[in-house]
């Protein structure tokens, strides 16, 4: 909540009140968006909602419940079993963090890797 408002107090609207911003990159900017908006063309609600009967969106969403429910089961039922082990409540933490920890430098290398070789649809299906 105190980075919302820090956000709140520190980012603008828009680039045209951004004082941060130089003059030249404020009036480009403006320019670049009002030309943006022009082409911009409306999206009928019936077309939004056929959206969400399309079977894609359905996979991708059963995948993705069943993955955080998969994630919650596993952090809610680790510390348990890792105890039950006989394993003390420090080296359980310390045990438990340790995935976490790796997984910080293996999406890192990942999207590294996946920027060198141009494979992005496989190193994003790839995780999952």
């Amino acid at each position: 909540m105190a980075w919302a408002v820090v956000w709140w107090l520190a980012i603008e609207d828009s680039p045209s009140t951004a004082k941060w911003l130089p003059d030249d990159e404020r009036i480009y900017l403006a320019a670049k968006f009002a030309e943006e908006r022009l082409e911009l063309t409306p999206v009928e609600a019936a077309v939004a909602w056929r959206a969400l009967i399309h079977p894609v969106v359905w996979l991708i969403a059963i995948i993705y419940f069943l993955s955080q429910m998969g994630g919650y089961g596993l952090s809610l039922w680790m510390p348990t079993l890792v105890k039950s082990l006989g394993v003390s409540s420090m080296n359980t933490g310390w045990l438990l963090m340790l995935p976490n920890f790796i997984a910080i430098f293996a999406l890192i290398y990942a999207a590294r890797l996946s920027d060198r070789l141009r494979t992005e649809r496989s190193s994003f299906f790839g995780p999952l």
